[in-house]
Protein backbone atom coordinates (compact mmCIF):
# COMPACT_ATOMS: atom_id res chain seq x y z
CA UNK A 1 0.00 0.00 0.00
CA UNK A 2 2.79 2.15 1.31
CA UNK A 3 4.39 1.49 -2.65
CA UNK A 4 1.54 2.19 -4.74
CA UNK A 5 1.08 5.36 -2.96
CA UNK A 6 4.68 6.48 -3.64
CA UNK A 7 4.47 5.59 -7.19
CA UNK A 8 1.35 7.22 -7.46
CA UNK A 9 2.71 10.51 -5.57
CA UNK A 10 6.14 10.49 -8.10
CA UNK A 11 5.72 7.86 -10.93
CA UNK A 12 6.89 4.66 -11.29
CA UNK A 13 10.42 3.98 -12.03
CA UNK A 14 9.89 2.27 -15.66
CA UNK A 15 7.61 5.54 -16.59
CA UNK A 16 9.60 8.38 -15.02
CA UNK A 17 13.83 8.41 -15.23
CA UNK A 18 15.33 8.85 -11.55
CA UNK A 19 16.09 12.25 -12.05
CA UNK A 20 12.46 12.99 -12.90
CA UNK A 21 11.17 11.14 -9.64
CA UNK A 22 13.28 12.89 -7.35
CA UNK A 23 12.43 15.93 -9.43
CA UNK A 24 8.85 15.22 -8.63
CA UNK A 25 9.93 13.87 -4.73
CA UNK A 26 11.41 18.14 -4.44
CA UNK A 27 7.89 19.02 -5.49
CA UNK A 28 5.50 17.69 -2.89
CA UNK A 29 8.38 18.80 -0.75
CA UNK A 30 8.37 22.24 -2.00
CA UNK A 31 4.71 22.17 -1.41
CA UNK A 32 4.26 21.18 2.15
CA UNK A 33 7.46 23.25 3.34
CA UNK A 34 5.48 26.17 1.66
CA UNK A 35 2.41 25.92 2.88
CA UNK A 36 3.71 24.35 6.27
CA UNK A 37 5.70 28.43 6.31
CA UNK A 38 2.90 30.06 5.60
CA UNK A 39 1.18 28.32 8.96
CA UNK A 40 4.35 28.66 10.90
CA UNK A 41 5.20 32.29 10.02
CA UNK A 42 1.21 33.26 11.05
CA UNK A 43 1.43 32.04 14.58
CA UNK A 44 4.98 33.46 14.79
CA UNK A 45 3.57 37.04 13.52
CA UNK A 46 6.46 37.43 11.39
CA UNK A 47 4.87 39.67 9.35
CA UNK A 48 2.60 39.94 6.05
CA UNK A 49 5.10 38.74 3.63
CA UNK A 50 6.90 36.18 4.90
CA UNK A 51 2.88 34.73 4.75
CA UNK A 52 1.87 36.00 1.33
CA UNK A 53 5.19 34.67 -0.37
CA UNK A 54 5.23 31.28 0.34
CA UNK A 55 1.62 30.61 0.04
CA UNK A 56 2.04 32.19 -3.70
CA UNK A 57 5.35 30.35 -3.82
CA UNK A 58 3.49 27.09 -2.73
CA UNK A 59 0.15 27.08 -5.24
CA UNK A 60 3.12 27.67 -7.95
CA UNK A 61 4.83 24.39 -6.93
CA UNK A 62 1.67 22.90 -6.80
CA UNK A 63 1.14 23.63 -10.94
CA UNK A 64 4.85 22.84 -11.49
CA UNK A 65 4.25 19.29 -9.71
CA UNK A 66 1.32 19.06 -11.73
CA UNK A 67 2.68 20.12 -15.29
CA UNK A 68 5.75 17.49 -14.16
CA UNK A 69 3.54 14.42 -12.95
CA UNK A 70 0.50 14.31 -15.25
CA UNK A 71 1.69 15.51 -18.15
CA UNK A 72 5.04 14.19 -17.75
CA UNK A 73 6.99 17.62 -18.51
CA UNK A 74 10.63 17.91 -16.82
CA UNK A 75 13.10 20.20 -18.81
CA UNK A 76 11.12 23.51 -18.71
CA UNK A 77 9.59 22.55 -15.16
CA UNK A 78 13.17 21.86 -13.86
CA UNK A 79 14.17 25.02 -15.07
CA UNK A 80 11.81 27.05 -13.62
CA UNK A 81 11.85 25.37 -10.14
CA UNK A 82 15.26 26.55 -9.72
CA UNK A 83 15.31 29.51 -10.57
CA UNK A 84 12.36 30.31 -8.72
CA UNK A 85 14.04 29.22 -5.87
CA UNK A 86 17.27 30.02 -6.28
CA UNK A 87 16.93 33.65 -8.01
CA UNK A 88 13.26 34.93 -6.23
CA UNK A 89 12.00 32.75 -3.00
CA UNK A 90 14.56 32.29 -1.01
CA UNK A 91 16.74 35.64 -1.75
CA UNK A 92 13.15 38.06 -0.86
CA UNK A 93 12.68 35.15 2.20
CA UNK A 94 16.12 35.66 3.43
CA UNK A 95 15.02 39.70 3.56
CA UNK A 96 11.70 39.06 5.22
CA UNK A 97 12.61 36.44 7.13
CA UNK A 98 15.98 37.22 9.44
CA UNK A 99 18.42 36.72 6.81
CA UNK A 100 21.70 34.40 8.33
CA UNK A 101 20.05 34.59 11.94
CA UNK A 102 16.79 32.91 10.70
CA UNK A 103 16.68 29.48 9.37
CA UNK A 104 16.94 30.64 5.81
CA UNK A 105 20.37 29.61 5.06
CA UNK A 106 19.87 26.15 5.50
CA UNK A 107 17.63 26.20 2.55
CA UNK A 108 20.08 27.62 0.55
CA UNK A 109 22.56 24.31 0.99
CA UNK A 110 19.34 22.46 0.24
CA UNK A 111 19.19 24.53 -2.64
CA UNK A 112 22.66 23.93 -4.08
CA UNK A 113 21.85 20.38 -4.11
CA UNK A 114 18.53 21.00 -6.18
CA UNK A 115 20.61 22.41 -8.56
CA UNK A 116 22.91 19.67 -8.98
CA UNK A 117 20.04 16.78 -9.26
CA UNK A 118 17.97 18.60 -11.72
CA UNK A 119 19.85 20.37 -14.04
CA UNK A 120 23.05 19.36 -16.13
CA UNK A 121 25.64 20.55 -17.96
CA UNK A 122 26.01 24.18 -18.45
CA UNK A 123 23.05 25.53 -17.78
CA UNK A 124 24.04 23.86 -14.12
CA UNK A 125 27.13 25.46 -13.48
CA UNK A 126 25.69 28.83 -15.02
CA UNK A 127 22.61 28.74 -12.65
CA UNK A 128 24.88 27.16 -9.45
CA UNK A 129 27.50 30.49 -10.15
CA UNK A 130 24.67 33.07 -10.41
CA UNK A 131 23.32 31.22 -6.89
CA UNK A 132 26.08 32.03 -5.33
CA UNK A 133 26.40 35.80 -6.91
CA UNK A 134 23.20 35.87 -4.76
CA UNK A 135 24.37 34.54 -1.97
CA UNK A 136 27.58 36.43 -1.93
CA UNK A 137 25.25 39.47 -2.44
CA UNK A 138 22.92 38.86 0.33
CA UNK A 139 25.61 38.53 3.13
CA UNK A 140 26.65 41.96 2.11
CA UNK A 141 23.46 43.84 1.98
CA UNK A 142 23.22 42.19 5.52
CA UNK A 143 26.62 42.88 7.15
CA UNK A 144 26.20 46.88 5.52
CA UNK A 145 22.75 47.42 5.69
CA UNK A 146 21.33 45.50 8.30
CA UNK A 147 18.32 47.84 8.56
CA UNK A 148 17.08 45.93 5.42
CA UNK A 149 16.54 42.68 6.95
CA UNK A 150 13.43 42.30 8.55
CA UNK A 151 14.22 40.33 12.39
CA UNK A 152 12.11 38.34 14.57
CA UNK A 153 9.63 39.93 16.98
CA UNK A 154 11.50 38.00 20.08
CA UNK A 155 14.41 35.76 20.45
CA UNK A 156 11.65 32.70 21.06
CA UNK A 157 10.21 33.18 17.11
CA UNK A 158 13.96 33.38 15.83
CA UNK A 159 14.85 29.82 17.46
CA UNK A 160 10.94 28.47 16.68
CA UNK A 161 11.73 29.56 12.69
CA UNK A 162 15.12 28.30 13.05
CA UNK A 163 14.80 25.29 14.75
CA UNK A 164 11.48 24.36 11.98
CA UNK A 165 14.13 25.35 8.80
CA UNK A 166 16.92 23.18 10.71
CA UNK A 167 14.48 19.69 10.84
CA UNK A 168 12.78 20.59 7.54
CA UNK A 169 15.86 20.63 5.61
CA UNK A 170 17.36 17.02 7.35
CA UNK A 171 13.92 15.55 6.47
CA UNK A 172 14.01 17.06 2.66
CA UNK A 173 18.13 15.58 3.01
CA UNK A 174 17.57 12.65 4.19
CA UNK A 175 14.43 12.38 1.36
CA UNK A 176 16.29 13.38 -1.50
CA UNK A 177 19.19 11.07 -1.03
CA UNK A 178 17.20 7.88 0.25
CA UNK A 179 15.20 8.38 -3.19
CA UNK A 180 18.46 8.86 -5.19
CA UNK A 181 20.23 5.89 -4.00
CA UNK A 182 16.73 3.86 -4.43
CA UNK A 183 16.66 4.74 -7.70
CA UNK A 184 20.26 3.64 -8.17
CA UNK A 185 19.48 0.59 -6.24
CA UNK A 186 16.61 -0.08 -8.72
CA UNK A 187 18.78 0.58 -12.21
CA UNK A 188 21.76 -1.31 -10.59
CA UNK A 189 19.43 -4.40 -9.86
CA UNK A 190 18.38 -4.17 -13.59
CA UNK A 191 21.38 -4.06 -14.82
CA UNK A 192 22.36 -7.19 -12.42
CA UNK A 193 19.73 -8.73 -14.05
CA UNK A 194 20.60 -8.15 -17.37
CA UNK A 195 24.07 -9.29 -16.80
CA UNK A 196 23.18 -12.34 -15.23
CA UNK A 197 20.71 -13.56 -18.09
CA UNK A 198 23.89 -12.42 -20.69
CA UNK A 199 26.38 -14.75 -18.51
CA UNK A 200 23.25 -17.27 -18.64
CA UNK A 201 23.31 -17.66 -22.15
CA UNK A 202 26.59 -17.06 -22.41
CA UNK A 203 27.00 -20.75 -20.55
CA UNK A 204 24.71 -22.00 -22.70
CA UNK A 205 26.06 -20.96 -25.96
CA UNK A 206 29.27 -22.51 -24.32
CA UNK A 207 27.82 -25.92 -24.17
CA UNK A 208 26.62 -25.67 -27.54
CA UNK A 209 29.31 -25.22 -29.17
CA UNK A 210 31.39 -27.71 -26.81
CA UNK A 211 29.30 -30.41 -28.28
CA UNK A 212 29.18 -28.86 -32.01
CA UNK A 213 32.98 -29.07 -31.31
CA UNK A 214 32.96 -32.74 -30.37
CA UNK A 215 30.25 -33.18 -33.34
CA UNK A 216 32.67 -31.73 -35.69
CA UNK A 217 35.37 -34.36 -34.55
CA UNK A 218 33.31 -37.31 -34.96
CA UNK A 219 31.98 -36.18 -38.42
CA UNK A 220 35.49 -35.03 -39.60
CA UNK A 221 35.26 -37.48 -42.45
CA UNK A 222 31.87 -36.89 -43.61
CA UNK A 223 33.19 -32.76 -43.55
CA UNK A 224 30.73 -32.20 -46.71
CA UNK A 225 27.89 -33.83 -45.16
CA UNK A 226 28.33 -31.74 -42.09
CA UNK A 227 28.66 -28.29 -44.03
CA UNK A 228 25.69 -28.90 -45.53
CA UNK A 229 23.69 -29.75 -42.61
CA UNK A 230 24.54 -26.80 -41.20
CA UNK A 231 23.25 -24.67 -43.88
CA UNK A 232 20.22 -26.84 -43.75
CA UNK A 233 19.83 -25.97 -40.44
CA UNK A 234 21.05 -21.97 -40.90
CA UNK A 235 18.43 -22.09 -43.31
CA UNK A 236 15.88 -24.04 -40.51
CA UNK A 237 16.50 -21.39 -38.01
CA UNK A 238 16.18 -18.36 -40.39
CA UNK A 239 13.08 -19.72 -41.45
CA UNK A 240 11.82 -20.52 -37.70
CA UNK A 241 13.29 -17.30 -36.35
CA UNK A 242 10.69 -15.55 -39.43
CA UNK A 243 8.07 -17.68 -38.21
CA UNK A 244 8.16 -16.68 -34.64
CA UNK A 245 7.95 -13.50 -35.00
CA UNK A 246 5.31 -13.52 -38.83
CA UNK A 247 1.52 -14.12 -39.34
CA UNK A 248 1.72 -17.38 -41.23
CA UNK A 249 -1.18 -15.90 -43.54
CA UNK A 250 -0.03 -12.50 -44.25
CA UNK A 251 3.44 -12.29 -43.56
CA UNK A 252 3.39 -9.31 -41.22
CA UNK A 253 4.77 -9.27 -37.37
CA UNK A 254 2.62 -10.87 -35.12
CA UNK A 255 1.13 -9.10 -31.76
CA UNK A 256 4.04 -10.60 -29.47
CA UNK A 257 6.52 -9.68 -32.05
CA UNK A 258 4.89 -6.15 -32.47
CA UNK A 259 4.26 -5.58 -28.24
CA UNK A 260 7.44 -5.93 -27.66
CA UNK A 261 8.96 -3.71 -30.41
CA UNK A 262 6.61 -1.15 -28.70
CA UNK A 263 8.05 -1.56 -25.33
CA UNK A 264 11.44 -0.66 -26.92
CA UNK A 265 10.39 2.42 -28.45
CA UNK A 266 8.34 3.25 -25.31
CA UNK A 267 11.33 3.09 -23.44
CA UNK A 268 13.54 4.32 -26.19
CA UNK A 269 11.14 7.74 -26.50
CA UNK A 270 10.88 8.13 -22.59
CA UNK A 271 15.20 7.94 -22.60
CA UNK A 272 15.40 10.55 -24.97
CA UNK A 273 12.46 12.77 -24.42
CA UNK A 274 11.27 12.32 -28.20
CA UNK A 275 7.53 11.48 -28.76
CA UNK A 276 5.76 8.39 -29.86
CA UNK A 277 3.51 8.12 -33.11
CA UNK A 278 1.66 4.56 -33.30
CA UNK A 279 -0.03 4.17 -36.63
CA UNK A 280 -2.96 1.53 -36.64
CA UNK A 281 -4.77 0.97 -39.78
CA UNK A 282 -8.52 -1.56 -39.46
CA UNK A 283 -10.33 -2.56 -42.36
CA UNK A 284 -13.92 -1.51 -42.45
CA UNK A 285 -16.88 -4.59 -42.59
CA UNK A 286 -14.77 -7.05 -43.25
CA UNK A 287 -17.49 -9.53 -41.52
CA UNK A 288 -19.23 -8.48 -44.65
CA UNK A 289 -16.34 -9.79 -46.88
CA UNK A 290 -15.88 -12.85 -44.77
CA UNK A 291 -19.35 -13.70 -44.93
CA UNK A 292 -20.68 -12.11 -48.37
CA UNK A 293 -17.60 -13.94 -50.39
CA UNK A 294 -16.62 -16.56 -47.88
CA UNK A 295 -13.33 -17.28 -45.68
CA UNK A 296 -11.00 -18.13 -48.33
CA UNK A 297 -11.62 -14.64 -49.83
CA UNK A 298 -11.25 -13.10 -46.91
CA UNK A 299 -7.76 -14.43 -46.26
CA UNK A 300 -7.05 -13.32 -49.69
CA UNK A 301 -8.26 -9.91 -49.12
CA UNK A 302 -5.82 -9.59 -45.78
CA UNK A 303 -2.78 -11.01 -47.91
CA UNK A 304 -3.94 -7.78 -50.22
CA UNK A 305 -3.98 -5.21 -47.66
CA UNK A 306 -1.02 -6.79 -45.90
CA UNK A 307 1.17 -6.08 -49.00
CA UNK A 308 -0.09 -3.16 -50.09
Amino acid sequence: MKSDLVTTLIGDHKTFPPRHRVFNVLLIVGTLMSFSAVIINYFLDLGTPSIIVPFVFGFMVLGLYLASRKERMYELPATLSTILLSFFFFPVMWLINGGTKGGIPYYFIINAGVIGILLTGLKRLVTFLLFIIVVIMLIVIEYWMPHLIVGYQSEAARYYDLSFGFFICLFANVLFISTLIDNYEKERQKAKNYLMEIKKQSKEIAIKNRKLERSYVRLKEAKERTEQLNRLLTEEKQKLQKLSITDYLTGTFNKEYIITRLKEEIQLSHLSRKKLTVALIDIDDFKKINDTNGHLFGDYALQRIAKI
